[in-house]
């Protein structure tokens, strides 16, 4: 019986806990909504095939410059430079294939529509920032995203410990093992 009871009450001791106390106020950080996926454009590794678009043997369907349909992207073929950890804004921003070659690496992309959640961010990146890429993109659906190797997390409002949870699993799970 005690078994039962505890089991009765346990959804009333988690509303309890999500502070629900009917004020309908902005969204609390931990209420931010975040939806994650694992959609990724053609990695011809697959097929056996050549990864980087620039090569003069590539024969995949992404083009050189590579035009990604997953938006932001979260892998496939790929320009041959990549990129380490820091933040790229405006014309300081790598072309998405040198971004997508980071991420084969094992990085992970924050990536930001607007300076109005750069510090949510940053607060999101500060825990790994040798494993951590950010980078502004104006064209985002979402105020915030994250993408790592085939994973993506797009998030609207801005939520850091969704975000840091996102780097804290992701980070350094690609196809290739490169020390940051």
């Amino acid at each position: 019986m005690r078994r039962f009871v505890g089991v009765a009450l346990l959804p009333l001791a988690l509303a309890a806990c999500n502070g629900d106390d009917g004020d309908s106020g902005p969204p609390r950080p931990s209420e931010a909504k975040c939806q994650g996926d694992t959609v990724m454009d053609v990695y011809s590794t697959d097929d056996g095939g050549v990864v980087h678009v620039d090569h003069p043997a590539y024969k995949g369907p992404l083009g050189n410059p590579p035009k990604y349909t997953v938006e932001p992207p979260t892998g496939g073929d790929h320009l041959s430079p990549s990129v380490g950890p820091g933040i790229y804004q405006g014309q300081n921003v790598p072309p998405d294939g040198v971004l997508v070659h980071s991420l084969e690496h094992g990085y992970v992309i924050l990536w930001f529509r607007d300076a109005t959640v750069l510090d949510v961010v940053r607060e999101a990146a500060e825990e790994h920032p040798r494993d951590t890429i950010v980078v502004e993109r104006p064209s985002l659906s979402v105020p915030v995203a994250a993408t790592a190797w085939g994973h993506r997390l797009l998030c609207d409002p801005a939520d850091a410990p969704a975000l840091a949870d996102f780097v804290e699993t992701r980070r350094n799970k690609a196809p290739e093992k490169i020390p940051h």
